[in-house]
């Protein structure tokens, strides 16, 4: 690689996404339009459905997902306001199961490198701990029947 190819726009938002290329997380990087530029692999395996996103506005990746409109006006106020957005619980139907995935999105400022000026950030897929937290609740609901059952037995 030449000099001046480590300096091309590809190239460097290539590098900047490096970190998340690998990512055990749906990560994504949007430009400052919040319009799609780069997913990782685990965005594709994770929203199949999509098919390629690049250059779609990421409220619209959103809605495509059946992200409810709620959340997306809360991820875009967000974003406009503080720079970041935390929503630890959205619901996603994908091949008609039912996964939780939280949403973690932060822009990005860059002075030398103004194309990298954006929004970047992945969903983490958190199916298995909702299920586990789902499972506990169960059985504290059903253990406070239990002793209901057995004070009124008792009484």
């Amino acid at each position: 690689m030449k000099i001046e190819d480590f300096f091309n726009q590809p190239n460097i938002v290539d590098l900047s996404f490096f970190n998340f290329r690998n990512a055990i997380t749906a990560a994504y990087f949007a430009n400052d339009k919040l319009e799609v530029q780069k997913v990782n692999d685990n965005f594709r395996s994770f929203f199949p459905i999509l098919g390629n996103v690049t250059n779609i506005y990421f409220p619209h990746v959103l809605e495509q997902l059946g992200v409810p409109g709620v959340q997306i006006e809360e991820f875009v106020e967000n974003i406009d306001h503080k720079g970041s957005v935390l929503i630890p619980e959205v619901h996603i139907t994908i091949e008609g199961e039912e996964r939780i995935f939280s949403l973690l999105s932060t822009c990005t400022h860059d002075d030398a490198f103004p194309y990298l000026n954006g929004v970047q950030g992945q969903f983490v897929d958190r199916t298995e701990e909702w299920k586990l937290k789902q499972e506990r609740e169960g059985l504290l609901e059903e253990k406070l029947r239990d002793r209901e059952i057995i004070e009124e037995k008792s009484r």
